[in-house]
C-alpha cells in the first residue's frame, strides 16, 4: 500500500495496518472531511448560524461528502481499525485508568520517537536549568565568604576579642579562669567552645647573621651574650661597657646594629587549629627557643629557616604581675628587707628588658588570618606554651635570685593580654547574604560568652564584625544581582519551554485532530499534552539536579581555594526547592497557553492538509460577552496596583525602618521591570530593524532573496517575536551583569583610592601621637632625594582633636555657621599643602564652583591672598548653611577644660575657595548630613587654633603622601616602603597605607565577578540557542509545502538553505542590536545610581570585547540553528516534501 501523508501521521498513534486497498487521493480527501462531520455530530456541535448564502452552499457540500464517503470500503475499515487500537471510551474503573494513562504514554513516546529533536531541546533545556539554577542558588547562599575573606584579611579570623578593661588598671585576664568557666558553665555551652589566650609584646628583633662585631666564639643561643657580652665579668677587656645600674652589659647592639620593630604573639597552636583560627597557617607548633616569622619581617632581617634571631623587649608589665602583693612580700621569711624594697615596685629599669634567642623554625608567606594582613609592624609567632620556661632561663641574670622563686611557679594562662573567642561552624554562621543575620548572630555569640564569663572588668572588640560591616553593600550588591540573574534566567527558562510546548502543539495539529475526531475529550488532551511536558521535565529535574551536586562539588572546591573557607559540599534545601519549582512547576505552568491553543483549534482546520499553515494575514473575532475575562486587562491591573503598591507603601517603610535591604531589592526589581520594559518596547520597532539588517548586511543578495526573507519574517512574526524577546533580553541582560560587575570593583578600587589618596602614604592613628619633627625631616629628604618620588604631601589632623588632645583632659569640637547664625553644622577642619591635589590621585576632585586664581590650583590657591581667609567647603554644606561663593560665614571653636568649666569660643569670618563634591583623602558629598569636613592652609589652621599651636612647625601632622609612577618596579616599590619603615621605626601609632596591598584583595573579588559574569554569559546563550533551534524548526516545518513548490520550480537546495540561514541571521542580529543598546542604557542608569549611593566618581564603562563576542556568538548560533532543520528537510525528496503535513 502506497504510504499516505495520512498514514505517516496515523501511525504514530500506534495505529496497526490492514491489508486494505491503495486509496485514491480524492477518497483521502473525502474521508477527512467524513472526519471532521462524524466528529461534529458526536460531540453535538453545530456550525455556526448564517444567513448567508456561502455558509447554506458550505452546509450542503459537508452533507454532499457525508453521504459519498459511505460507501467507500477503505474509511470504514479504517475507521474500524483505529477504533480498536485506541479506545478512549469512558470507564470509570482504576484499571481503566491506568490503561488510560499507558495510551498517553505509548501515544507521548511516539511523538518522541518521530521529533527527537524537540524532545532532545525540551529535556536538555530542563536539565540545564534545573542543573544551572540549583547550583547557582548554592552560590548565591554562600558568595558572602568572599566578603568574609576580605575582612579576615584586613582583620584576622577572630570573632570575638576579649582583653582587661583600661579602668581596671591591671593589663591581663585569667585564662585559667575563663577556660574553667567555659568547660562547666551550665549555660552557653555552645557559644563557649572556641577559645584561645594570647599573650603580644613589642620589641626588637636581631638577625645574628649580621652581628659582623661579635666575637668569634659568640654563642648567640645563650641569651647570656646580651648581658654580659658573651666574654664573662671577669674579661680584663669587656667589648661594650657595664650598665651603670645594673651591672650587666647590654651588647645586642653594639654587634649587631638597630635590628628591625616587631610585634611578638605569644600563641597557643593546638587550641587555634581547634578553632579554625589561621585556617592556612600550616606551620608546625614552634619548640622552645623556636620563633616563626612573618614575610616583611623576614625579607628585612635577611635571614631564612634555621637561621638565629634575637628577641629584645620589655617584660616590665608581666614582672610587675607576677610579684606578689606588699602583704605577701613582709610574709615570705625567706625575703630580706633589701629585697623586698626592690620587688615592691622598685624593680630596676633594666630588668624589664628581655633577651630570648631563637631558631627561625619558618619564614611565612602571608598573615594566614592570624594577624590582620596589612600589619604595618612585622610579625613573630613564639609558643604560649612554653614562654614561662623561656622567661625563666632567658631573664637577666642579675634579676634571677629575686624573681627565680615566682617564675617557677609561674602559670602563663593567668597572664593572657587577649582571650579570642570564634563562633563555632563560623563560615555558615557569617556567610548569610543578609548582614543583618550575621549581625544579630555575632552580637547574641558575643552576649552569650560574656554573660558567662562576666562583663563588667573585660573590654571586647568586634573588629571583624565592622570590618564586614563597611563591605555590606558590596555584599548585598552582588546578592542582588545574582537573585537577578536567577529571575532572568527563570524567566528565560519559562520562555523557552513554553516555545517548545507550543511548537509540539502546532506541528501535531492533524495528529491532535485525528484525537478529537476519535472521541478524545478536552480533558483527556489536556492531560495527554502535560503527561509530554513531564516526560521530558521529570528526567530533566532528576539529571539535572543530580548533576547540580556533582556541579556544586567543583564550584565550592574552586570557591574554598579562593577564600580558604571549608563549605559543606551537600546542596541546601534551597537549592533543592528551587530546582523543583524549575524543573516541573514552570514546565506545568508554561504547559497552559499550549494547552489552551491546543483546544481552541478548529478541527475542520486541524485535519486540514491541502493548504499550509503558514498565514501572512491573521484576524480576530471579538463578541459582546459579559462572560468573556480580559486576562491581559486583569495583567495590567495587577502589574499597576503591585507597583503603586511598592511606592505608596514598601518604599516608605524601608526608608523609616532603614531597611537598606528592603530599599535595593526593590530597586532592583523595578530595573528588572525596566529592562524588560525596554525590551517589549523595542518590538514596536523589530521590523523597521529587521529590514535595515537586510539592506545593510545582505546587500549582495538577489531582490528576489530579500523578499522571500521579507516574507518569512512577516509570516513567522508570531513565533520570532518569542526567540527575540529572550535575544533581548539575554543580550540585555549580558551587558548590564558585565556593567555592574564592573561597577562593582569600581567601587572597591576606587574606594581605597579614594581613602589613602595616593598609592604609599603614611598614617598616624592617634591625635596623641603625630609625626616627631625628627621623623619628618628624614622623610623629606628621603622624599627629595629618591627619584622615584615625583612629589610628596602632608595633611593635619582635624582642628578639634588637636586641640582636644592638647588641652589634656579636657575636649574641642568646631563648628560652622552662616553669617545669620540661624544654620549651624558640625564640621571637622583641616589643614593641606599647596601641593596636595598635585600629589593625590587624579579622577576624585570633582569642583563644582571656585573662585578665579589664576593658574593656580584649587589647593595652592588656599595660600593666595583671598585662600588665606577662605576654605574648601562641600556642596552639602553650601546647601544646609545657605551660602554662595561670596557669602562669608563663621567658623567657631570651642575648647572645653578639664572638669568641665565653661568653653572657650572663639570665631573665625571666613569665605569659600570652592564647593566640591568628591575629594581624595577628605570626607565631601553633595548631599547634607555626611559629616563633610573643610581644608584650609597651614597657617588658616595655625590661626583658628586660636594660639594653643602658634607656629606652622607645631602642626600635628596626619598623613604623609607621595607621588610615584604606578609603573614603578616592585623591587623599587619595596625599597621605598623599607625605607619608611625604617624612619618611622619608633613612632607609636602609626600605619603604611599601600594600594598595591589591597589590588591582590580587589583582584580576588575581580576574579569572582569575571567567573560569574562568564558563567552567565553562558547559560544565556546557550538557553537562547535553543530556543532559536526550536523557532526555526518550526518555521521549517511550517512551510513545506512552500520549500516543495519552491524544489519543484527549479531553486537548488543551497539557496533554500541560505534563505532561512538568512532569517535567522537578521533575526538574531536584529534582536542582538537592541538587546546591546538597551543593556547600555539600563547599565549607565545603574552606574548614575551607585555613584549616588557611594559619592564616588564611577562611569559606565563599555564592554567592547563582550559586545564583540555576543555578536560572533549570535551569528554562528543563528546560522547553526536554520542549518539543522533545512538541511534535515533537503534530504527528502521533492513529492515527499509536498506531500508532508506541514
Amino acid at each position: 500500500m502506497a504510504n499516505t501523508s495520512r498514514d505517516v501521521e496515523l501511525s504514530t498513534l500506534g495505529v496497526r495496518e490492514v491489508p486494505i486497498r491503495e486509496a485514491s487521493p480524492g477518497e483521502v480527501e473525502m474521508v477527512e472531511d467524513e472526519y471532521a462531520s462524524v466528529h461534529m455530530h458526536k460531540t453535538k456541535r453545530s456550525k455556526p448560524e448564517s444567513t448567508t448564502a456561502a455558509m447554506d452552499a458550505e452546509k450542503a457540500d459537508y452533507e454532499k461528502r457525508v453521504a459519498e464517503v459511505k460507501n467507500i470500503k477503505f474509511g470504514r475499515d479504517q475507521f474500524k481499525n483505529i477504533a480498536e487500537n485506541i479506545s478512549f471510551e469512558k470507564k470509570r474503573s482504576c484499571a481503566s485508568i491506568m490503561y488510560r494513562y499507558l495510551v498517553y504514554l505509548k501515544v507521548t513516546f511516539n511523538e518522541i520517537k518521530k521529533a527527537k529533536f524537540n524532545f532532545f531541546i525540551g529535556f536538555f533545556a530542563v536539565f540545564f536549568s534545573v542543573m544551572v539554577f540549583a547550583i547557582l542558588q548554592s552560590v548565591l547562599l554562600k558568595a558572602p565568604v568572599i566578603f568574609l575573606r576580605l575582612a579576615e584579611i584586613d582583620e584576622g579570623e577572630n570573632d570575638l576579642v576579649l582583653e582587661a578593661g583600661d579602668w581596671t588598671g591591671y593589663p591581663f585576664l585569667n585564662y585559667s579562669t575563663i577556660e574553667y568557666i567555659a568547660s562547666t558553665s551550665p549555660i552557653n555551652r555552645d557559644a563557649l567552645q572556641l577559645h584561645t589566650a594570647r599573650t603580644e609584646f613589642s620589641g626588637t628583633v636581631f638577625a645574628t647573621t649580621n652581628c659582623s662585631n661579635a666575637p668569634a666564639s659568640a654563642d648567640f643561643m645563650n641569651s647570656s651574650i646580651a648581658y654580659d657580652g658573651g666574654v664573662g665579668d671577669s674579661d680584663p677587656t669587656p667589648v661594650c661597657a657595664a650598665n651603670p645600674t645594673s651591672g650587666t652589659r647590654n651588647c645586642i647592639r653594639e654587634y649587631c646594629g638597630d635590628g628591625e620593630t616587631a610585634n611578638i604573639y605569644l600563641y597557643d597552636d593546638a587550641k587555634e587549629k581547634a578553632m579554625g583560627f589561621g585556617r592556612t597557617w600550616t606551620y608546625e607548633k614552634p619548640q622552645p627557643y623556636e620563633a616563626i616569622l612573618g614575610p616583611r619581617l623576614g625579607r628585612r632581617l635577611g635571614v631564612a629557616q634555621n637561621d638565629t634571631v634575637m628577641l629584645r623587649f620589655s617584660v616590665a608589665t608581666l614582672l610587675e604581675a607576677i610579684v606578689p602583693t606588699t602583704d605577701e612580700l613582709y610574709a615570705d621569711p625567706n625575703l630580706t628587707d633589701s629585697m623586698i624594697d626592690i620587688l615592691d615596685g622598685n624593680l630596676p629599669s633594666a630588668w624589664d628588658v628581655l633577651y630570648i634567642p631563637a631558631r627561625v623554625a619558618a619564614v611565612s608567606d602571608g598573615a594566614k588570618g592570624k594577624v590582620p594582613e596589612d600589619d604595618t609592624v612585622s610579625n613573630i609567632f613564639m609558643d604560649f606554651t612554653s614562654f614561662a620556661q623561656m622567661l625563666r632561663e632567658s631573664i637577666n641574670p642579675v634579676s634571677r635570685p629575686y624573681m627565680d622563686r615566682y617564675l617557677q611557679k609561674m602559670n602563663m594562662k593567668h597572664y593572657a593580654s587577649k582571650v579570642i573567642f570564634n563562633i563555632p561552624n563560623r563560615i555558615n554562621e557569617l556567610t548569610d547574604p543578609n548582614f543583618d543575620v550575621i549581625q544579630k548572630r555575632v552580637v547574641d555569640f558575643a552576649s552569650k560568652v560574656l554573660y558567662s564569663i562576666g562583663f563588667p572588668d573585660i573590654d571586647t572588640e568586634l573588629n571583624l564584625l565592622s570590618e564586614m560591616s563597611s563591605l555590606r553593600f558590596f555584599n548585598l550588591f552582588l546578592g542582588l544581582i545574582l537573585a537577578l540573574i536567577l529571575s532572568i534566567m527563570a524567566a528565560l527558562v519559562a520562555i523557552l519551554i513554553y516555545s517548545l510546548l507550543m511548537i509540539s502543539v502546532e506541528t501535531r495539529t492533524f495528529e491532535m485532530g485525528v484525537q478529537r475526531m476519535l472521541g478524545m475529550e478536552r480533558k483527556e488532551l489536556f492531560q495527554l499534552i502535560l503527561i509530554q511536558g513531564m516526560v521530558y521535565a521529570i528526567p530533566g529535574w532528576a539529571l539535572g539536579l543530580a548533576m547540580a551536586q556533582v556541579g556544586q562539588l567543583f564550584v565550592f572546591d574552586l570557591l574554598s581555594d579562593i577564600t580558604f573557607a571549608e563549605l559543606d559540599p551537600i546542596m541546601s534545601g534551597d537549592a533543592i526547592a528551587l530546582s523543583v519549582v524549575l524543573g516541573v512547576g514552570v514546565p506545568l505552568l508554561a504547559s497552559l497557553l499550549p494547552i489552551r491553543r491546543a483546544l481552541g483549534k478548529d478541527l475542520r482546520e486541524s485535519l486540514d492538509v491541502r493548504h499550509s499553515k503558514t498565514k501572512a494575514v491573521k484576524f480576530s473575532i471579538e463578541r459582546s460577552d459579559n462572560q468573556v475575562v480580559s486576562w491581559s486587562l486583569i495583567a495590567s491591573g495587577l502589574v499597576a496596583a503591585g507597583f503603586g503598591f511598592i511606592i505608596y507603601y514598601v518604599f516608605p517603610l524601608s526608608l523609616l525602618t532603614f531597611n537598606l535591604s528592603l530599599l535595593l531589592y526593590m530597586i532592583f526589581g523595578l530595573l528588572l521591570a525596566m529592562l524588560i520594559g525596554l525590551v517589549l518596547l523595542s518590538l514596536n520597532v523589530e521590523r523597521f530593524i529587521q529590514f535595515g539588517v537586510i539592506w545593510v548586511f545582505l546587500w549582495w543578495t538577489k531582490a528576489a532573496n530579500k523578499l522571500i526573507i521579507q516574507k518569512n519574517l512577516n509570516a513567522h512574526r508570531e513565533r520570532n517575536r518569542k526567540t527575540a524577546i529572550m535575544y533581548g533580553i539575554s543580550l540585555a541582560f549580558i551587558i548590564f551583569i558585565q556593567a555592574s560587575f564592573t561597577v562593582q570593583v569600581d567601587i572597591i578600587t576606587y574606594g581605597y583610592q579614594q581613602q589613602y589618596g595616593a598609592y604609599l602614604s603614611i598614617e598616624m592613628r592617634d591625635p596623641a601621637f603625630p609625626v616627631s619633627p625628627l621623623a619628618m625631616a628624614k622623610l623629606e629628604q628621603y622624599a627629595s632625594n629618591n627619584t622615584n618620588i615625583q612629589d610628596y604631601a602632608w595633611s593635619s589632623f582635624s582642628l578639634g582633636d588637636a586641640i582636644g588632645e592638647a588641652n589634656r583632659g579636657g575636649t574641642a569640637f568646631t563648628r560652622l555657621l552662616n553669617i545669620g547664625k540661624n544654620a549651624v553644622e558640625f564640621s571637622a577642619i583641616y589643614a593641606a599643602s599647596p601641593n596636595f591635589f598635585d600629589v593625590t590621585l587624579d579622577g576624585f576632585l570633582t569642583v563644582t564652583q571656585s573662585a578665579p586664581s589664576g593658574r593656580m590650583n584649587l589647593s595652592e590657591s588656599l595660600y593666595s591672598p583671598r585662600g588665606s581667609q577662605s576654605a574648601l567647603i562641600g556642596e552639602g554644606l553650601r546647601d544646609s548653611l545657605v551660602i554662595t561663593m561670596e557669602d562669608e560665614y563663621f567658623t567657631e571653636t570651642n575648647v572645653i577644660g578639664a572638669g568641665g568649666f565653661l568653653p572657650t569660643i572663639t570665631y573665625e569670618r571666613m569665605r569659600p575657595e570652592a564647593f566640591i563634591e568628591a575629594a581624595p583623602v577628605f570626607i565631601y558629598s553633595q548631599f547634607t548630613g555626611s559629616s563633610e569636613g573643610i581644608v584650609v592652609s597651614f597657617p588658616t589652621w595655625s590661626r583658628l587654633s586660636g594660639g594653643i599651636f602658634p607656629s606652622v612647625n607645631d602642626i600635628p601632622m596626619k598623613r604623609f603622601l607621595i607621588k610615584i609612577d604606578e609603573q614603578l618596579p616592585s623591587s623599587d616599590y619595596e625599597d621605598i616602603r623599607d625605607e619608611f619603615e625604617s624612619i618611622m621605626r619608633g613612632e607609636p601609632s602609626y600605619r603604611i597605607l599601600d594600594y598595591r596591598e589591597r589590588a591582590g584583595r580587589i583582584a580576588l573579588v575581580s576574579t569572582m565577578m569575571n567567573a560569574f559574569g562568564l558563567f552567565t554569559t553562558i547559560i544565556a546563550f546557550l538557553v537562547c540557542f535553543f530556543a532559536l533551534m526550536a523557532s526555526m524548526y518550526a518555521n521549517v516545518y511550517e512551510q513545506t509545502k512552500e520549500i516543495g513548490i519552491m524544489r519543484a520550480l527549479g531553486l537548488r537546495k543551497g539557496k533554500i538553505t541560505a534563505v532561512y540561514m538568512y532569517e535567522a541571521f537578521v533575526l538574531i542580529i536584529s534582536s542582538a542590536m537592541t538587546g546591546v543598546i538597551i543593556g547600555i542604557v539600563v547599565g549607565v542608569i545603574f552606574t548614575y545610581q551607585q555613584t549616588l549611593f557611594t559619592q564616588l566618581p564611577l562611569t559606565f564603562t563599555f564592554p567592547a570585547l563582550t559586545v564583540i563576542l555576543v555578536f560572533i556568538m549570535a551569528i554562528f548560533s543563528a546560522l547553526l540553528s536554520a542549518l539543522g532543520p533545512i538541511r534535515g528537510l533537503m534530504r527528502l525528496k521533492v513529492v515527499t516534501i509536498i506531500r508532508m503535513t506541514g
